[in-house]
């Protein structure tokens, strides 16, 4: 199963654009522990794997409001496919 320590390498490099949404994955530190977090300008994805037993939590942000929250079941295993799952 994926995992944040299959991030770690990625934290701060990788980078996505969605619909001329540029997102950067970062690691956050929160009460609740490690986060991975797609991050842009307007908009927080929250996507860790292995997260409270599951595979991948997405919650979607923006700094006032929180817009959805989407539960993928599906078993990723290398990073590629990590981001696809995500947006």
């Amino acid at each position: 199963m994926f995992t944040m320590t299959d991030l770690e390498p990625y934290f701060g490099k990788a980078s996505m654009k969605v619909n001329d949404i540029e997102f950067k994955l970062v690691k956050e530190e929160e009460m609740s522990g490690e986060l991975a977090v797609w991050s842009s300008k307007d908009y927080l994805v929250r996507a860790t794997p292995n997260f409270d037993n599951i595979p991948i939590p997405v919650y979607i942000s923006t700094p006032k409001v929180k817009i959805n929250i989407i539960y993928f079941f599906s078993a990723i295993f290398i990073f590629p496919s990590f981001p696809t799952f995500i947006l």
